[in-house]
C-alpha cells in the first residue's frame, strides 16, 4: 500500500512512502527532478500540459524577449493579450477593468515577477537530457504557444514506460480549457 499510521500527541499521522507525482509547465519539470532525486518514492509521474525543460520558448516568446517585453509579466493590455493568446487555445474574454487590475498587479509586484521569471528562465533545459524511467503520463495542448507541440514527441522518445497524448482542443493550461479530457 505505500502507507503507515502513526499516532503522535493524539493526532494520527499517515506516513507515505510511495505516491504519484505529477505537475504542469514550471511543475511539471519540479515533479520530473522530485522523481530523478527520489526515484524509490515516486510510483508514476504525470505531465499535465507540455513541461517546462523539454522544448525551448516558442518562437512568439522568443521573439518578444528579444523586443525587451516578456509576455508573462505585462505592462499592457498588448501584452496581456499575447499572454493569453500564449496559454490559452480560446482566451478567454476578459472585462476592460480586471485586465487593468492585474495589468496593475503585475506592474505593482514586477520585482517579484522578474525573479520568479529569472528562476524560471535557468530550467529551461534542465529536462533536456533527461531520461524517464518511471511510468510516465504526459498531455500537451495541440494548440500551445508557450512549447511547440513538436516537443512531445521529444518527449515519447526520453519515456522508457510511458504515453503522451495531445490534446487538439487545447494550449498550455489544458487543465483549464478541457478539464474533462484531462481526467
Amino acid at each position: 500500500m505505500g502507507t503507515k499510521k502513526a499516532k503522535s500527541n493524539g493526532i494520527v499521522w499517515w506516513r507515505i512512502n510511495r505516491f504519484h507525482v505529477g505537475g504542469s509547465s514550471m511543475g511539471g519539470a519540479f515533479a520530473a527532478l522530485y522523481a530523478k532525486h527520489n526515484p524509490n518514492q515516486v510510483k508514476t509521474l504525470a505531465f499535465i500540459g507540455a513541461p517546462l525543460g523539454i522544448e525551448a520558448w516558442s518562437p512568439r516568446i522568443q521573439e518578444a524577449l528579444k523586443r525587451g517585453v516578456n509576455p508573462f509579466i505585462p505592462q499592457t493590455n498588448q501584452e496581456f493579450d499575447l499572454e493569453m493568446q500564449l496559454l490559452f487555445a480560446k482566451p478567454p474574454l476578459i472585462d476592460l477593468a480586471i485586465k487593468q487590475s492585474l495589468i496593475q498587479s503585475y506592474a505593482a509586484d514586477r520585482a517579484h515577477y522578474q525573479m520568479v521569471w529569472s528562476m524560471v528562465d535557468q530550467y529551461t533545459q534542465v529536462l533536456e537530457p533527461m531520461r524517464f524511467s518511471h511510468p510516465t503520463f504526459a498531455m500537451w495542448g495541440q494548440q500551445d504557444g508557450v512549447f511547440l507541440v513538436k516537443g512531445a514527441s521529444v518527449l515519447q522518445k526520453r519515456m522508457t514506460r510511458g504515453k503522451v497524448r495531445i490534446d487538439p482542443n487545447s494550449a498550455h493550461l489544458l487543465m483549464l480549457e478541457d478539464p474533462q479530457g484531462v481526467s
